[in-house]
């Protein structure tokens, strides 16, 4: 079965065959005319043929263009979901970090749980739109990414002396996200820096 890529690239090469095919059709029809006198029903069946070979090409013409209208929507959908994600991303971790920071320094996180929690519901609703569009890598990634944040605020008890337990798994939100990072530019066709995570907004099209 064909791809969109295949498919196009098969559409171009009919498109020539069939140019040359009424080129070569129109040559044999002025050689021979070279020889006889064309008749009516000469020329009325070159002008059918060529009638059918450009309503042919033209087809072709139209669905390749729908193909590539098609691919860039998606791309658009793509880069719309994926901006989205950063953007909640970055916030998301931003809000995390302070949160740790107060627990490990024993000071008062309710307030800074709480905001992690309005974040964990949003990075769970950008992972179901990243389901939809993204490779099966970027989806792992990003799954274990949104795992990783709640279980770190879930380790954030301050009944509890968890700040161990409670760095490892910042820790592990953290690499994750890189991840995630790397993962977002490949899905978008972005060359990949050392820069780190981009920040909200950062995400442009290579195209």
């Amino acid at each position: 079965m064909l791809i969109d890529g295949d498919l196009t690239y098969a559409g171009i090469s009919v498109v020539t065959l069939l140019s040359a095919g009424i080129g070569a059709y129109v040559g044999a029809y002025l050689k021979e005319k070279g020889k006889n006198t064309a008749t009516k029903e000469d020329f009325n069946d070159l002008k059918e043929q060529t009638r059918q070979l450009t309503h042919a090409t033209k087809e072709i013409e139209t669905k390749i263009d729908d193909q590539v209208w098609n691919r860039q929507r998606q791309w658009e959908m793509k880069k719309e979901i994926f901006t989205e994600a950063t953007r909640i991303v970055a916030k998301a971790d931003e809000t995390l970090a302070r949160t740790v920071s107060a627990y490990l320094n024993g000071q008062s996180v309710r307030e800074g749980i709480d905001q992690c929690e309005e974040y964990w519901y949003q990075l769970a609703a950008q992972g179901s739109s990243i389901m939809i569009i993204a490779d099966a890598s970027t989806i792992e990634i990003s799954s274990s990414m949104v795992k990783a944040f709640i279980d770190t605020v879930l380790s954030l008890n301050p009944n509890e002396d968890n700040r161990v337990d409670a760095r490892q798994r910042f820790d592990k939100f953290r690499t994750l996200r890189a991840g995630f990072h790397v993962c977002t530019r490949k899905e978008l066709g972005i060359k990949l820096d050392l820069a780190g995570p981009p920040g909200p907004g950062e995400i442009s099209s290579p195209l």
